[in-house]
């Protein structure tokens, strides 16, 4: 990224913006705080896009202060201790997928800060891009763990804790969905609308999306102080 511009903006742009380099970039990544009030501050609001992937090992390689952007699974994990997972994966993913940008856009009141190799040629692409009508189809959302089996595995968890073995659980079931068609910016922008978080992310991997609203932050470095975040069994949400 060799330049940097600023230019005024309204809310259609960012959009705009989302979906055009969804059509334009292998790998993007969209982080957005939906202007909620948050303790040490949410995402910052900000786009990247880039072409390539790299692996985690190869990000201590890279130059200073270039953005490394990307996710970590939870299985990784058992890279680094000696843990090991015997759940079956719904979904086939790396551990970890990483990408170094080739443009990044910061959205600051009302404007937007570009920084690529030719920014006026980026906003007005996007200015002019056309955002299509959603093809979304309607989607049902179904458990992949039946009632029965999970009344029955929640009296079990609370054996557990009456008779000491553990004192909190946090029991998660996994959800699953098949469609034909998604438009997986348009269903982010859904999302915003019905659960606006702190901590909300659209990401992009080749063929494979993320799409997350959080209320509730893991890590972050400011300095050199660390700051964890979590809800699940410290307060209640809000």
């Amino acid at each position: 990224m060799d330049q940097k511009e600023i230019f005024p903006i309204n809310p259609e742009w960012i959009k705009k913006s989302v979906a055009w380099a969804d059509q334009k970039f292998p790998y993007m990544a969209y982080f957005d705080p939906d202007s909620t009030d948050y303790p040490y501050g949410g995402f910052d609001h900000v786009l990247f896009a880039g072409k390539s992937a790299i692996d985690l090992s190869e990000i201590k390689s890279l130059p200073t202060r270039v953005d490394a952007v990307g996710v970590l699974g939870y299985d990784l994990k058992n890279r680094f201790e000696y843990l090991e997972s015997a759940n079956p994966s719904l979904v086939a993913c790396p551990d970890s997928i990483f990408f170094v940008p080739a443009l990044k856009i910061s959205f600051k009141a009302g404007h937007a800060e570009i920084m690529a190799s030719n920014p006026h040629q980026v906003f007005e692409e996007i200015r002019t891009f056309q955002l299509l009508p959603s093809h979304s189809e309607p989607i049902t959302i179904s458990p992949c763990t039946g009632k029965d089996e999970y009344l029955q595995t929640v009296q079990q968890i609370i054996s557990h804790i009456k008779a000491g073995d553990i004192y909190e659980m946090n029991y998660c079931i996994a959800f699953q969905a098949s469609f034909n068609h998604m438009d997986p910016v348009d269903r982010y922008f859904c999302l915003k609308q019905i659960s606006p978080m702190p901590f909300g992310v659209l990401f992009k991997a080749a063929e494979k999306y993320v799409l997350g609203a959080s209320p509730e932050r893991f890590l972050k470095r400011s300095g050199l102080k660390i700051i964890a975040q979590p809800i699940k069994g410290t307060t209640r949400r809000g």
